[in-house]
């Protein structure tokens, strides 16, 4: 195995699980999106299901594009864990009502 097929494999094994923001909107009679975390990765389509079909073709053809590299050079991993918008809302949060200000004041509901 080249270095470059085991690098693609190592890559591969890292982000085949990823999960990538994208902005999607109604813009007249198409939807448009793009990935924020892979820039110049956007599409337009008909429906939304396309447009999250043709989002994710384009992030999968990004990348399995070879990366050259400067002789020297090594690619690695950065492992990030996932962010905060990815997590559920806390259920049945409330806010107390007083002369404090609310954000001072959040308890969870037994």
């Amino acid at each position: 195995m080249s270095w470059t097929s085991a690098l693609r494999t190592s890559v591969a094994d890292v982000i085949c699980d990823g999960k990538y923001r994208a902005v999607i909107k109604k813009s007249g009679e198409w939807w448009i999106g793009w990935l924020i975390d892979l820039p110049g990765v956007n599409a337009q389509e008909k429906t939304k299901l396309e447009l999250i079909e043709s989002l994710r073709f384009g992030a999968e053809d990004m990348l399995d594009k070879e990366v050259p590299f400067e002789p020297g050079a090594e690619m690695t991993t950065v492992d990030i864990p996932d962010p905060v918008w990815t997590k559920p809302p806390i259920e049945n949060l409330t806010v107390s009502q007083t002369s404090y200000p609310s954000f001072l004041l959040c308890r969870i509901s037994s």
